[in-house]
């Protein structure tokens, strides 16, 4: 889109060379620091307005911003083993969502859960030999809703069994004997 591209183009012309000239400013004491500081923080509140307000307009309800710029698939590839998922009932299915007191909505859901776990499967399925951690926060309250969208992602088949995992400070299998 045009728009979002000179958005960004002004971003990187005025933005970068202005932030560069706000650390120089701070760390010798300069008096227009503070000015320099506050339209920085002003341009960044325009650009995320715009965002916002651009993807409201072209009728896309969620906004929600991702916590990483590569999606799943790029972080594996990059050798990211270790994934926090935030998963929700939303939309009669489990989603990922960023939100708060356990309820997703339009505005913080990010996309179905189903699809990450695909990336992860099909990662996983071309590297035998890799493993991959994924840290759940779940809010999922739909009974079997977490069981149902692990196996209709075909990452069952990967799960290390519960009734192995270590207790009591015991060690972690060899990742030979997984």
């Amino acid at each position: 889109d045009a728009g979002i591209v000179s958005i960004e183009g002004l971003t990187a012309v005025f933005g970068g060379p202005a932030s560069l000239l706000a650390v120089y400013a701070i760390a010798t004491g300069k008096s227009y620091s503070h000015i320099l500081q506050f339209a920085i923080s002003l341009a960044q509140l325009y650009g995320v307005g715009v965002y916002y307000i651009t993807a409201l307009l072209e009728g896309v309800p969620r906004v929600t911003i991702t916590n990483q710029e590569d999606n799943i698939t790029q972080q594996l590839h990059n050798g990211v083993r270790g994934l926090m998922l935030d998963m929700y009932d939303f939309d009669g299915d489990v989603w990922l969502c960023h939100s708060s007191r356990g309820q997703c909505h339009d505005y913080t859901a990010f996309e179905p859960a189903i699809n990450t776990l695909k990336e992860i499967e099909a990662f996983l399925s071309a590297n035998p030999s890799e493993i991959v951690t994924l840290i759940l926060e779940d809010y999922v309250h739909t009974q079997n809703g977490l069981k149902k969208v692990f196996s209709d992602s075909g990452l069952m088949k990967f799960w290390f069994p519960v009734t192995n995992m270590p207790r009591n400070g015991r060690d972690w299998p060899l990742v030979s004997d997984m």
